[in-house]
């Protein structure tokens, strides 16, 4: 039975301004004040793509994020790129 709440989805999408980490397999999104990072496998076997929740504010991506996914953005900051509602 539904408790009558309504959940409503507020999802910002990041990533660099050539989209490389769509193109790898990524994603680093903020919902709230709730950011999720999603790697790809570790191997081209596949497998489960690698998930990483942070806590942190809502004007950027917390810096323990950015960490990971240096070696896909490289010097270019990751911006906000899209918004689900």
């Amino acid at each position: 039975m539904r408790s009558g709440r309504h959940e409503f989805l507020d999802a910002v999408d990041y990533d660099a301004p050539d989209l490389r980490l769509a193109r790898a397999g990524c994603a680093l999104q903020r919902d709230g004040d709730r950011w999720r990072l999603r790697l790809p496998p570790r191997s081209t076997a596949g497998g489960p793509a690698l998930e990483h929740r942070f806590d942190g504010g809502r004007d950027a991506p917390p810096d323990a994020a950015l960490d990971l996914v240096r070696c896909f953005v490289r010097d270019d900051p990751a911006q906000f790129i899209h918004r689900q509602r």
